[in-house]
């Protein structure tokens, strides 16, 4: 598990349910203004997230999507 930074580009609309789930290497996430929907437990158990820039266009944000 070597992912450390994730870029999400404008053009997605969903990131599905336990899709990043314990990536423990994760330190950041860009989800770069797009019109997304963050799924359950889409981050959940990444314990070193230490930045998660959101933007202001998530249209939905599932239960426990960043529960540590």
């Amino acid at each position: 598990d070597s992912l450390k930074t994730i870029t999400i580009p404008k053009n997605v609309k969903s990131i599905g349910n336990s899709a990043f789930n314990d990536c423990d290497n994760l330190l950041s996430l860009d989800v770069e203004n797009a019109h997304a929907s963050i799924g359950e437990s889409a981050f959940r158990s990444c314990n070193n997230l230490l930045v998660a820039d959101l933007g202001n266009c998530i249209t939905t944000l599932e239960a426990e999507a960043f529960c540590f």
